[in-house]
């Protein structure tokens, strides 16, 4: 089965549709979904559900598989209420790395058999969209039903050399099917340009893969969909979708799954074996914005594929299209097409597929650096009425260099074993230009985008989202011999690499020392109860930012990879954390502290008057030492709201609530999600003022009324708030204008 749409999910079960095209493969869909995961536009979970989702189309590469044909067997029988049924496709999977082995069609009594396989480790399942079956594979457990799920030790066949492995029987369930209407409103014309999608409010684990099937004639089918309630929505799934999604019943929306997620719309209730037909869409036809993305000198397409991605104003990728390049389709003209959007304010990002020179961009003709390009605060806004056409979003893409390398463990000289491995690039100014994947098992990297010609500070990890290799000491490239460098600890304005055009750095190495250690556990100070998911952040004794830990459900954390020296700690429980690519959100209603036992609200206050952690010295005269070092957190008060945009009444997504307290002291900036709802972590009594901190597209306010132009604000004129105890006020909303004001286009 090979799938022709991808779905991304950008934040806590939000899709958007990448449009592909239709000679996309897997490995490259899985490309994109890792470089969308670095940029964070996907969690891990999403992330892992939509690479197995990749994987299983992908023939496995197994140097078994690879070559000769083998002397084992996996045999079985497939049934339906204890009946054997044929002309089910099932498929057979490398268990070690998640991909495609071989499908067989089991004959007319259920049977099916896997012949000629060398011993390995496999696993069986069903994942066929069309069919009316809910999606399942086999485990000694019995048949599990799920959908591209993560797959537990009793599903794994352990085959041995000259084995046949039989009574591998699955049996299935025959699940629901949905049907209605998918018509354009007034016309009546059918839409097949976007597919019906399912969720589950409240219930990140829930991820289920629909395939929607259209009769030319405005009517859809999805089947095999297990009993349950759900919601329904709409996704774009083709190269050119024109027409706004909804969700069910009646509510348009960029992005709707969101929305669902979050309970919205109107339920949906399946049952296995039965038909729900009715489900019906009556569609507008959206707003749309066209262009090209060509060499700003010849003004020729691209050789490879380009990406166009389309953000709005706080940010959230909401639409983006893959366009073919020359060797794709040798009559390519660099053209796009992005449709079906609501009124309102966008940014768009564009660029080549990564494998050129050409630097990335922002509508109009501003520099993207990979893993540190803030669109809202850069781009030009592009301002869209109701169903507006905006033409002439070009990018005419300049070129530049890259840099590349080898990281390894200095003690073995091996690669490190971490998939979460990535560098950064720094311009003479300390800014982000660019970054790159770390190959977990070659040790190399290259540049993901070209930079601007110029010289650059390199270093391991990325400051983005805090990836830093596990035990290790993050370096920054010196050319007389790298430098430490933990987090933020050097100076990333000294630039050792040059970068000339049209061509690649190479050998900027890297041999990575393991550093020292240090643990401890955060609780409750009331109840002694562990506290999970709070950050401790490490500073160095300059007070700069150098490490970071999460805690465990047991509120146990390590932060690991710091040279010998003293160190601050503090807690986080969700602002003012120093990575761009983390969007804060508190986590329960704990007041900060800063070791040992010094009160620092929202995270806010000078880490030097802490109590000093040395390392590689007295009191910790180990290596990597294991000394422990706890917090007790004291509850507090919390406010909670919500961000709404004056013209549309929806949610302000991605946009912080700066807290101030009575004498004006920052305490920290929490971030609205993606409906607009945010929520404090815990403060001491006092009298409190919130402002609110955009990305350049939505004006600022100050609660209780007044705007902030420029990003001139006075806090302490906000209404007061004031807190006086372990409680939480909340209702605190706030209305958001767009900074610019259109109707029909006209700015």
């Amino acid at each position: 089965m090979k799938l022709t749409t991808i779905f991304i999910l950008f934040t806590l079960s939000a899709f958007t549709g990448l449009h592909a095209k239709t000679n996309l493969t897997p490995e490259l869909e899985l490309e994109l979904i890792q470089e969308l995961k670095v940029e964070n536009y996907l969690t891990e979970q999403e992330f892992q559900f939509k690479s197995r989702q990749l994987k299983s189309q992908i023939p496995s590469q197994s140097p078994q598989l690879m070559g000769p044909p083998g002397t084992s067997e996996i045999s079985g029988q497939i049934l339906h209420a204890a009946v054997g049924i044929g002309g089910i496709v099932i498929d057979l999977f490398d268990a070690d790395n998640n991909s495609y082995v071989d499908s067989q069609v089991s004959d007319p009594g259920g049977l099916y058999s896997f012949i000629n396989l060398p011993a390995g480790n496999y696993y069986l399942g069903i994942f066929n969209p069309t069919d009316d079956y809910v999606d399942a594979i086999w485990s000694t457990t019995g048949t599990q039903f799920c959908s591209y799920c993560e797959i537990p030790a009793q599903a794994v066949i352990n085959l041995g050399t000259g084995v046949t492995s039989s009574g591998h029987n699955l049996n299935l369930t025959v699940g629901a099917t949905l049907t209605g209407q998918m018509v354009e409103t007034g016309t009546g014309n059918p839409v097949d340009t976007l597919n019906v999608e399912i969720t589950k409010p409240g219930d990140p684990s829930f991820n289920w893969f629909t395939f929607a099937t259209f009769d030319g004639l405005g009517n859809y089918t999805v089947r095999g969909i297990p009993g349950g309630t759900y919601r329904v929505y709409l996704s774009a799934n083709y190269e050119v979708n024109l027409h706004i999604p909804e969700l069910y019943n009646n509510i348009q929306c960029n992005v709707c799954s969101s929305l669902a997620y979050d309970g919205m719309g109107t339920p949906v209730i399946l049952s296995n074996g039965f038909t729900q037909s009715g489900i019906d869409f009556t569609l507008d036809v959206g707003a749309s914005i066209s262009g090209k993305v060509v060499d700003n000198i010849s003004l020729n397409p691209m050789q490879d594929y380009s990406l166009v991605m389309i953000f709005n104003e706080t940010n959230y990728l909401m639409s983006s299209q893959i366009i073919d390049g020359v060797l794709q389709d040798p009559g390519a003209t660099g053209a796009f097409t992005i449709g079906g959007l609501l009124p309102g304010t966008y940014f768009a990002q564009g660029g080549d597929w990564g494998r050129d020179y050409y630097i990335r961009e922002l509508y109009a003709n501003k520099p993207c650096p990979w893993s540190g390009c803030d669109r809202g605060a850069g781009g030009t806004p592009i301002n869209l009425g109701v169903a507006e056409h905006r033409v002439g979003v070009n990018f005419l893409l300049e070129l530049g260099g890259k840099i590349s390398g080898h990281v390894s463990d200095a003690l073995s000289g091996l690669p490190i074993n971490d998939n979460d491995q990535y560098m950064q690039f720094y311009d003479a100014a300390g800014n982000v230009a660019g970054g790159a994947f770390v190959d977990p098992i070659t040790g190399d990297y290259e540049s993901a985008r070209a930079m601007p010609a110029g010289d650059y500070a390199v270093r391991t990890g990325t400051m983005f989202h805090g990836r830093f290799s596990p035990g290790y000491v993050m370096e920054k490239y010196d050319s007389s011999g790298n430098i430490d460098c933990p987090g933020i600890t050097c100076d990333l304005t000294t630039a050792d690499v040059n970068v000339i055009v049209s061509s690649t750095t190479a050998n900027i190495d890297f041999a990575l020392d393991t550093g020292f250690d240090f643990s401890g556990t955060i609780t409750d100070l009331v109840t002694s109860s562990p506290l999970a998911n709070v950050h401790v952040l490490v500073y160095d004794d300059m007070g700069e930012f150098a490490h970071w830990a999460t805690t465990d459900i047991n509120g146990d954390f390590t932060v690991s990879g710091l040279p010998a020296g003293t160190y601050y700690a503090k807690t986080n429980n969700g602002s003012n954390l120093p990575f761009m690519g983390l969007r804060p959100s508190a986590v329960g209603s704990w007041v900060d502290i800063l070791y040992n036992n010094l009160s620092c609200p929202g995270s806010a206050c000078d880490v030097t008057t802490g109590t000093p952690i040395v390392l590689g010295g007295s009191p910790d005269t180990g290596i990597n030492g294991t000394s422990q070092f706890s917090f007790e957190l004291p509850d507090g008060g919390t406010f909670t709201g919500r961000l709404i945009h004056s013209e549309t009444t929806s949610g302000v997504a991605n946009t912080r609530v700066n807290i101030y307290n009575s004498q004006g002291a920052f305490y920290g900036g929490y971030e609205s999600d993606i409906d607009g709802y945010w929520m404090t972590s815990g403060f001491p009594p006092d009298t409190y003022y919130l402002v609110t901190q955009g990305r350049g597209g939505m004006v600022d306010v100050k609660y209780g009324g007044g705007y902030c132009f420029n990003g001139q604000c006075d806090p302490l004129t906000a209404s007061p708030i004031v807190l006086g105890g372990t409680y939480n006020i909340s209702n605190i909303n706030m209305i958001l204008k767009p900074d610019f004001i259109f109707r029909s286009g006209l700015d």
